[in-house]
């Protein structure tokens, strides 16, 4: 008896709650129905816009969302040229111009250190390649590193000794890590090799001016400044080297010539101002 009620109880217990499903339908419909009668024209009006603006916005997402997928932003053309030279690496290892100009990518974007780190491991398949040596030791330079950078530019010059380029920053970290001598040396085999290269005249005349040699850096200052005028510093130097010879007028000449050039250069005129003062000129 039990299984006969219990098989007859579940379609009347469907029945009654789709019953009341219904009723609850019909109720929501009815409520639907007075809220709308409440509102005015212009409210359902407005209502409707707003769902078809929202429909509208909801597509258009949709398609930008399709537009991206099928066709993604197109790249820069710096973007591809970085990826070029990306792939260039990792297919061509063994062609040395791909670390040096990977090298210089990371320097023109002022990421000093991921350029060192490109040019150390351009040296560990390329040990032997003077220009690799080289560009290292400019990045190490360029990070302020100078005993590290001479190290580099003299293990480029033990593959290429005629190197001008090479030999001239040689001189100028020895330059800077305050060793005149050495950097006379180094120098001096720039102007064997090619006499008018860069500011190698301005760089003796100031290594010499260091070491207290007055009279040869007035000479290499000279010519320094003739061979490149646009250059504010040796025009400061040699007008510093000629007041400390006491050679006023001279450094009053000096001093009013390198001004003309380079108007605004402080250093320049505040030298200028001394050496009137000295002479009393106004």
């Amino acid at each position: 008896m039990d299984s006969l009620t219990s098989g007859f109880s579940a379609p009347h217990a469907n029945g009654s709650g789709l019953i009341v499903l219904l009723a609850m339908i019909a109720g929501g419909m009815a409520l639907l129905y007075h809220y709308l009668q409440r509102q005015s024209p212009e409210q359902v009006a407005q209502r409707q816009k707003r769902h078809q603006q929202r429909q509208l916005q909801t597509r258009r997402v949709r398609r930008r969302s399709a537009d991206t997928q099928d066709n993604p932003p197109r790249k820069s053309r710096e973007e591809r040229r970085r990826d070029r030279i990306e792939q260039a690496v990792l297919t061509r290892p063994e062609d040395p111009n791909t670390w040096i100009e990977r090298g210089l990518m990371f320097e023109n974007l002022r990421q000093q250190r991921d350029a060192i780190a490109n040019y150390a491991e351009g040296l560990e398949h390329h040990p032997d390649n003077g220009r690799l040596w080289f560009s290292h030791g400019l990045a190490n330079a360029k990070a302020g590193n100078f005993p590290k950078a001479l190290d580099s530019y003299t293990k480029a010059l033990s593959y290429q000794p005629k190197e001008p380029e090479i030999w001239h920053a040689h001189g100028d970290a020895l330059l800077e890590l305050g060793r005149f001598e050495e950097a006379i040396v180094s120098l001096e085999t720039v102007l064997r090799h090619s006499p008018n290269f860069g500011h190698i005249w301005s760089d003796r005349g100031f290594a010499l001016f260091q070491l207290g040699r007055y009279e040869a850096a007035v000479t290499d200052l000279t010519q320094a400044v003739k061979s490149d005028p646009k250059d504010a510093r040796s025009w400061f130097h040699l007008g510093e080297v000629q007041l400390i010879l006491e050679q006023l007028d001279a450094a009053l000449k000096t001093s009013d010539r390198g001004l003309k050039l380079h108007p605004t250069n402080e250093a320049l005129i505040r030298q200028n101002k001394h050496v009137r003062a000295r002479l009393g000129v106004l």
